[in-house]
């Protein structure tokens, strides 16, 4: 089947399904054309034609003209779709997303109940309750950096739109039990909202704009600190202003080197910061460092959707210790994202 025979068909198919019953779902689609005209359904655009946030992407290479730039899952996820035609969590996660809808494969990008209780039957969503129930037996078990990166994968696409508090529960214990470093912090480490809704108050914000203290660049990190989008590379889902992005203009993942930041005192309870790239603890990381011994450390996903991060902190009150960003990687996800190094007082 031809793309516009494909198009015609979906577009279709998901009218009668979808719209015809009153539910407009926003889709993240391919191609735009017959699918979004005969389906009538809100439709962003990821080849960027109608889609402001896609177009205004850099272009890596040149090539046919409206197909030179695509939408990656930080754009589509940006874009409040609820259900998109590339999966918007990493490979190891990407399974537990897609449905079907119109003779279509799409993915969920939330798993949101009023968006499920309008799918059609035989859309094949899979219980994501269910699947927590059987992974708190191996969470227990997880390595520090990829139970980060579980956490993380929960609260956007399960506990962003579910309460479910015994749900959250069980599972916050298990993390504990798998890092007990995160005791302590049980309260926030599930948590969507803005930690100053919870109590904690900020002492202090680190970023990477100009006006912010110097970090020293060892090898090629001095071109690590930009404000914008490089070629090539995902979008860089939740950076605010200047941030760290090890994926090089020139070198792109064979980038390697280091930031370190000036010294400080503790004075806080946790540390949050939001990190993405790829998950290698012994490449791509950043490090809470105290006497020159590394005490906290984080890595990537292996996407560039930034995920929150938090360190307790409290134990280490009164000591000076200072921040390292290292990048040594060279293969694939060989990159790191970092922004928003934020120091709380717990309530």
């Amino acid at each position: 089947m031809d793309v516009n025979a494909y198009g015609y068909v979906l577009g279709r198919s998901l009218y009668q399904q979808l719209t015809a019953r009153g539910y407009l779902p926003k889709m993240a689609i391919w191609c735009i054309g017959m699918s979004g005209y005969y389906s009538k359904l809100p439709i962003f655009d990821m080849r960027g034609l109608s889609s402001r946030s896609v177009a205004h992407l850099p272009i890596g290479k040149r090539g046919r003209p409206g197909h030179e730039k695509v939408a990656s899952a930080g754009l589509v996820v940006e874009s409040n779709s609820d259900l998109s035609e590339i999966p918007v969590y990493p490979t190891s996660y990407a399974h537990l997303t897609p449905v079907s809808v119109g003779g279509g494969r799409f993915n969920l990008v939330r798993y949101d109940p009023k968006v499920i209780a309008e799918l059609p039957r035989g859309s094949g969503v899979q219980n994501f309750g269910n699947y927590l129930d059987a992974q708190l037996p191996l969470l227990s078990r997880r390595p520090a950096h990829m139970l980060a990166c579980d956490l993380w994968q929960m609260r956007e696409y399960y506990f962003s739109r579910n309460s479910d508090e015994v749900r959250r529960a069980r599972v916050v214990q298990a993390a504990v039990l798998a890092d007990p470093s995160l005791a302590g912090l049980e309260p926030v480490l599930l948590e969507t909202r803005d930690l100053s809704q919870l109590g904690y108050k900020v002492l202090s914000r680190l970023g990477f704009d100009s006006a912010e203290p110097r970090w020293q660049a060892q090898g090629q990190a001095a071109q690590w600190v930009i404000d914008g989008l490089r070629p090539a590379q995902e979008y860089p889902l939740g950076r605010d202003g200047s941030y760290v992005n090890t994926f090089a203009a020139t070198d792109e993942d064979a980038s390697e080197g280091r930031l370190v930041s000036p010294e400080f005192e503790i004075k806080g309870d946790m540390i949050s910061l939001k990190v993405g790239g790829g998950q290698s603890p012994a490449t791509e990381r950043i490090q809470l460092v105290i006497g020159n011994q590394p005490v906290r450390t984080a890595t990537g996903c292996d996407t560039d959707w930034m995920g929150q991060r938090v360190w307790n902190v409290s134990q280490y009150k009164g000591q000076r210790a200072h921040y390292v960003i290292e990048d040594t990687g060279t293969g694939s996800w060989g990159h790191l994202v970092v922004d928003d190094i934020v120091e709380w007082q717990a309530p």
